[in-house]
C-alpha cells in the first residue's frame, strides 16, 4: 500500500536498500537508526525530515536520488496537516499505506494510538525496528504495525476513530469496495481523511496526471458509500488536497 510506488522513481528499491542496512546496523549500534531515519521526530516532536527525505545516492546501477531531490516536509507540511485533524489525543488512528511511518510516528508523538497499515513486510520491519530503538515504552504501547491485503485493510469492525490515506488512494484498485470496508472499521461518527495530489500542473517530481484523481470524484464516491459531511480542503497545501468525511452510522 506504500505510496512510494508512484511518488518518486526507484524509491522502493532505495527503501529496501536502506532498510536492510539500518536493521543490520542497529544490531551493533542503536544510534544508527536515530541518525539515519528521523532524529528530530523523537527529540523535537516538530519533525522536518524522515528516511524518505534524506538526500542519498545509492550506487547500484541506475538507483540514484540526486542531491536536489524534493524535501517532503517543505511541500507536505506534516505538522499543519496533523493540526487539521483536530484533537487526536488518545484517538485510535489507522494510517493506510504507512510506508516508513512518515505520518504514523508523528501521530504517536501527538498523543494518538496508531495502527500503521502496510502491504510491504520490509516497510513493517523498518517501522518496527525504528519503534523499538527510538520510542519510549509509553509511545511504543500506542504504536503497532499491521499487514493488510491490497483489497482489504483487515481491521476489526468499529476498531478505529480515524483513518488516514496519505498519497495512497490512487494505488487502491477497487476504491468503492475498500472505502466500504473502511466504513466498517470506523467507529460511529469516525472520520476519514484522504490526501492526494491536485489535478493541476505540478513539478516533475510529483505523480503524472494519469496517477492522480480529481477530488470531486472521491467526494461523490464517499457520499454514494454513505459517508457524510464531506469537505474538500484545497487551500491548506500547495500541491495536495485534503478530504474529510464522517462515518454516518
Amino acid at each position: 500500500m506504500s505510496p512510494s510506488k508512484h511518488r518518486f522513481p526507484f524509491i522502493r528499491a532505495i527503501y529496501l536498500f536502506i532498510g536492510i542496512s539500518i536493521i543490520y546496523a542497529c544490531k551493533e549500534s542503536p544510534k544508527v537508526i536515530e541518525s539515519q531515519v528521523v532524529q528530530e521526530v523523537i527529540q523535537d516532536q516538530k519533525a522536518t525530515e524522515i528516511l524518505e527525505d534524506d538526500l542519498l545516492t545509492v550506487t547500484n546501477e541506475d538507483i540514484h536520488i540526486i542531491d536536489n531531490a524534493p524535501d517532503r516536509s517543505s511541500w507536505q507540511n506534516p505538522n499543519l496537516v496533523i493540526e487539521r485533524m483536530g484533537n487526536i489525543e488518545g484517538k485510535i488512528i489507522a494510517d493506510i499505506g504507512a510506508s516508513v511511518g512518515y505520518f504514523a510516528f508523528r501521530l504517536v508523538l501527538s498523543g494518538a494510538k496508531v495502527i500503521a497499515v502496510e502491504l510491504d513486510e520490509s516497510m513493517v520491519q523498518l517501522m518496527n525496528s525504528f519503534a523499538i530503538t527510538n520510542l519510549t515504552k509509553e509511545q511504543s504501547e500506542r504504536f503497532r504495525t499491521h499487514i493488510a491485503l491490497p483489497d482489504d485493510p483487515l481491521l476489526e469492525e468499529n476498531e478505529v476513530d480515524q483513518v488516514i490515506i496519505m498519497n495512497t488512494i490512487t494505488l487502491i484498485e477497487n476504491k468503492k469496495s475498500y472505502l466500504t470496508k473502511l466504513r466498517q472499521c470506523l467507529k460511529p461518527d469516525g472520520r476519514l481523511m484522504i490526501m492526494d495530489f491536485k489535478m493541476k500542473r505540478l513539478p516533475d517530481q510529483f505523480p503524472s496526471k494519469e496517477d492522480r484523481i480529481y477530488a470531486d470524484i472521491l467526494e461523490e464516491l464517499l457520499y454514494e458509500l454513505g459517508y457524510d459531511q464531506v469537505i474538500i480542503d484545497d487551500s491548506t497545501l500547495d500541491y495536495q488536497y485534503i478530504i474529510f468525511a464522517n462515518n454516518a452510522k
